[in-house]
């Protein structure tokens, strides 16, 4: 079966030759099309699908909470020909949603509380993409895109006393998973030319499995089992670029 998770070796030597690409310039861009850097805002809805797959291969499936997340890039943007260009940006995005809450319970100091348990979503990667051009006028044009990425991924789980987000509640059913996994992305943009720069406005698409673990919690408190969350991702993102 297809996975969107990769092994650690493989990201590493993925990272590596992006960061080449990313401080060089192809031969075919040089002194012929523009290469601007550019740096970016982006909000996103991850909608997710969680499933845990138990004893023959059966797997059950349910949704939790849309997750939103905000974040940036930083990159550069190489022109290959006349309609055609490479974008190669660095992100990073955070997010928190409430997952549930639990009336009465009873701590170790024997006071009552009501608890809130959330999740939390960091991720750094890169998202390589290719984007087809359309002239719309001498200061406008739109652009269709299509690309993968890879990405570093930490979801966390953190009980806390309602009303006082401050004390955390040590809870060893609580998960915590580190992660790489590879995206399908695509979108489509406009981009408006001010200038001697650019200004971006982009929606994009992404499918990717950043949350993986293990669980032995709820109903499988004696063999761990596998519990994944595919994302299904909708962005929109501002970006401007600056010619060096």
């Amino acid at each position: 079966m297809f996975s969107l998770r990769i092994n650690r070796p493989v990201g590493l030597r993925f990272l590596i030759l992006l960061s080449y690409l990313f401080i060089s310039e192809f031969p075919v861009c040089a002194g012929k099309y523009e290469s601007p850097w550019f740096a970016g805002l982006n909000l996103s809805l991850n909608q997710r699908l969680c499933s845990y797959e138990l004893s023959g291969g059966e797997i059950e499936q349910y949704r939790r909470k849309n997750l939103f997340t905000y974040g940036f890039s930083l990159g550069k943007r190489f022109g290959l020909l006349s309609n055609l260009r490479l974008k190669l940006p660095f992100l990073i995005n955070y997010g928190r949603v409430l997952e549930d809450t639990v009336d009465q319970v009873i701590l170790e100091d024997n006071s009552v509380e009501q608890l809130h348990l959330h999740t939390s979503l960091l991720h750094l990667g890169t998202v390589p993409e290719l984007q087809f051009v359309f002239n719309v006028s001498s200061d406008a044009e739109m652009f269709l895109c299509a690309g993968g990425g890879f990405h570093y991924c930490r979801a966390n789980e953190e009980e806390t006393i309602a009303g006082d987000p401050n004390v955390r509640i040590i809870d060893s059913y609580l998960e915590d998973s580190r992660a790489f996994s590879v995206s399908a992305d695509a979108g489509a943009g406009v981009e408006l030319i001010i200038r001697d720069k650019r200004l971006s406005f982009q929606y994009g698409f992404r499918y990717w499995i950043p949350v993986f673990y293990e669980t032995r919690r709820d109903l499988f408190p004696y063999k761990a089992i596998e519990y994944k969350e595919k994302y299904f991702t909708h962005t929109i993102q501002i970006s401007l670029l600056i010619n060096r």
